[in-house]
């Protein structure tokens, strides 16, 4: 064999060799990038997942929040009744068992005031069933708080003055007393403890419902033992 031929052929065998080479590392990468995008998909699942526990958790809600809001608010007079009434004053000297007639006065006054209703938020409990998606809150009954007069408003109707009996501030006090001790039962004869309970139960609805808005909850109030 010459030496050419030998040659030609050592040539031939490196060519079939580097393309041998070529054919297995293209088979190779191909290979990889096959695998990184399977690794690709392995982690798109898995963020998937996470953020489905993400999104679960925060879907799940914090009572904490709620009760801090609700709490924060204190006592809320929730309902008023207002009133203009007048009062009648009546006073007469008397001598043992002997009342001096001609000593009687008289005074009509008018005044105007409301009574206040409302919750003490400070007892208001919050609890949260998760599996069952419902937000429980217990809240205490409607208290009548104290008579406010305004003084502004008083008007002397009427007044049989008598110069052996004056009346002083202290005979106007008491008939306030009397005037706010009659409003305070007439408003709850009206139901302004009733009134006084929806609106809070009203105030409670729309806040948790600002709170918890899409999450799925449904809200139960109760009243506490």
């Amino acid at each position: 064999m010459s030496k050419l031929s030998k040659i030609t052929i050592i040539t031939c065998l490196t060519l079939i060799i580097v393309f041998i080479i070529i054919y297995l590392s293209s088979s190779h990468n191909d290979t990889d990038t096959v695998s990184d995008a399977n690794d690709g998909s392995s982690n798109t699942t898995k963020t998937e997942y996470v953020n489905k526990k993400i999104i679960h958790t925060e879907s799940q809600i914090d009572t904490e929040v709620i009760e801090e809001g609700l709490t924060n608010m204190g006592f809320l007079i929730t309902s008023k009744y207002y009133f203009t009434d007048t009062t009648t004053t009546s006073k007469v000297t008397s001598i043992g068992s002997i009342t001096l007639g001609f000593t009687k006065a008289n005074m009509i006054v008018k005044y105007s005031g409301y009574v206040p209703a409302g919750i003490d938020f400070t007892k208001v409990a919050v609890s949260v069933d998760d599996d069952n998606k419902i937000i429980t809150v217990s809240i205490p009954e409607a208290e009548l708080q104290d008579v406010v007069i305004d003084h502004d408003s008083f008007e002397l109707l009427d007044e049989d003055k008598n110069i052996f009996n004056k009346f002083e501030v202290s005979d106007l006090n008491d008939s306030l007393v009397e005037l706010e001790e009659s409003n305070l039962e007439r408003a709850e004869e009206l139901g302004l403890l009733e009134e006084a309970n929806s609106n809070a139960e009203l105030i409670i609805t729309n806040f948790v419902n600002s709170i918890t808005d899409g999450t799925g909850y449904k809200l139960s109030i109760q009243k506490a033992e």
